[in-house]
């Protein structure tokens, strides 16, 4: 009787990626979206977006501008929006905490050295027995 084998597939499905997209990437997220959104509209997911931006060099480039283009909206709206008497500012502010990390709270770290002298000054204290 002969033993018959299956063919080993590759791992997972061909990628997506196309250099193209870099050239369109930065456009994508020029109106403030966010990188899930523009996963979406390329029909993949964060991870892919994720996997690629560590195996291709010039697609990390592209969505560093992307975010930066996305910041800049972010950044215009809430500028040109302030005289608004409708603007909604609480909504923007926390868009801007959530999509780009803002955050309420500051931290100052000092580095260096800090000497404290401390001087002790003797005093003489008499006790009175009064009996």
């Amino acid at each position: 009787m002969k033993k018959i084998t299956q063919k080993k597939k590759g791992r997972g499905q061909p990628t997506k990626y196309d250099p193209a997209i870099c050239n369109k990437f930065p456009g994508l997220m020029a109106e403030g979206q966010a990188i899930e959104e523009v996963a979406v509209e390329l029909g993949v997911c964060l991870r892919t977006i994720n996997n690629w931006e560590k195996k291709y060099p010039e697609f990390l480039q592209a969505l560093k501008k992307g975010r930066d283009a996305s910041y800049a909206w972010w950044l215009r709206e809430g500028r040109v929006s302030l005289r608004d008497k409708d603007f909604n500012y609480t909504g923007w502010y926390m868009q801007m905490k959530n999509r780009h990390g803002w955050t309420d709270k500051r931290e100052d770290t000092l580095k260096g050295k800090i000497q404290i002298e401390v001087v002790y000054k003797k005093t003489n204290i008499t006790s009175h027995d009064d009996d």
